[in-house]
Order: structure tokens, then C-alpha cells, then sequence
């Protein structure tokens, strides 16, 4: 049925990482407690391959086009709030118990436009190589801003409001290489995001006043 297809309001791309990844192998086995006495054997030896890398991670909303798949300004703005939470806070949990991969980001751009959206994976088409005492974070951020400066600078896609939230001390020079964007905490920004999403909604014949 046609006519029940929904186009998606959200875009998220694959999480690359931004440095060279090496392949390591986790050497592990599995013993069986229950075994008979005259079986010492393991009861699976294996190796697990896996890599660790600093990531790039970016998605985007349609706020317009959020309010119409929903039908509700008010709920749109609630789903804004949901996704960014769930997009920087969620961890796969495949391995969990194996690898621990509980790492939070180390920063957050937000940025709210009126054109299309823009992604700045292309600061990272070289590998990002930590040297000079510099972390791959702290190189990371200032390829970002750099990354940023230039496609406003060559199409005029300026965003209206940037939000830079910054959760370790080497990326703590982002927000002075960005310095059109507030710096705030992730709560702080997430209310001013929302908040921004209504005032546009409100600009485009959306109410939220009167709404459940």
C-alpha cells in the first residue's frame, strides 16, 4: 500500500574512524564447568578480531518535515530532544562484556540551518595522526572548525546557530576555532535546540499552543 509509506525525517550516516585503524585479535576460550573429570580440555578456543579508533559520527533532522510525519509541533520538538540523547548517548551493545566500549563523546557540534544539511566528514579524508604531543582528539577538533570554516566561506552556508559541547580537555579548543558557536553543557543545548525547532516550527504555521 503505497499511499502508508512514510519518508524518514532523519538521516545518520556510518560512524568512521578518522585516524589508521590497526586489526588486534582477543585471544580468548571457553571452558565447560560441567565437564566430565577425564576431560580437561578447553571447550572452544577462538580469536576475536577488533580495532580501536577515534570516531566521526553525524546525522541530520527535518524539523519541517519531523512536524508533518508526526502531525504535532509539540511532539516534533519532544522527538528532537529524544533523538539527540539517544544519538550521542547510545552504545551498541554487541561485545559489551568483551570490549567495555562505553565511551561518551569527547565533542558535539550542533548546528541549526535553513538550507540543507552539511556533513564535515571531509576533515577527515587524510588519517588524522597524533603528533607533536597532540592527541587525535585534539587534531580532530581543529580539522573539524577548519573543515567548517571553509564551506562557509566557499558557498555562504553559514549555520544559524552552533552549539559546541566539549567532554575532554583536548578538544577544549574547538569552541575559540568556532568562535560564532555557544559553548554549552549537553542538557543546556539540547534545550536551546528545542526551543529554536519551535520557534521555526511557530514561523512556519505550526502551533504548539493548545497541544497535548
Amino acid at each position: 500500500a503505497p499511499d502508508l509509506n512514510v519518508d524518514a525525517s532523519v538521516q545518520v550516516a556510518h560512524a568512521i574512524g578518522i585516524g589508521r585503524m590497526e586489526p588486534e585479535f582477543d585471544y580468548f576460550t571457553a571452558l565447560d564447568d560441567r565437564s566430565p573429570e577425564d576431560n580437561a580440555g578447553a571447550a572452544m578456543i577462538e580469536t576475536t578480531e577488533f580495532t580501536s579508533a577515534t570516531m566521526y559520527r553525524y546525522a541530520n533532522i527535518d524539523v519541517l518535515h519531523l512536524c508533518e510525519n508526526l502531525g504535532s509541533a509539540r511532539v516534533a520538538c519532544r522527538g528532537v530532544e529524544a533523538f539527540l540523547r539517544s544519538f550521542v548517548t547510545s552504545m551498541p551493545t554487541g561485545k559489551q562484556n568483551s570490549f567495555a566500549n562505553r565511551t561518551l563523546p569527547a565533542a558535539i557540534v550542533v548546528q541549526l540551518r535553513s538550507t540543507q544539511p552539511v556533513s564535515l566528514v571531509n576533515a577527515f579524508e587524510k588519517p588524522v595522526e597524533a603528533h607533536d604531543g597532540k592527541s587525535q582528539v585534539e587534531i580532530g577538533c581543529e580539522r573539524l572548525a577548519a573543515q567548517e570554516k571553509a564551506i562557509d566561506e566557499a558557498f555562504g552556508a553559514s549555520p544559524q546557530k552552533t552549539f559546541v559541547i566539549v567532554a575532554s580537555p583536548d578538544a577544549k579548543a574547538l569552541p575559540d576555532a568556532m568562535p560564532e558557536a555557544v559553548a554549552c553543557n549537553f542538557e543546556t543545548a539540547i534545550e536551546e535546540v528545542s526551543s529554536a525547532c519551535a520557534n521555526f516550527l511557530e514561523e512556519n504555521g505550526y502551533q504548539l499552543e493548545g497541544e497535548n
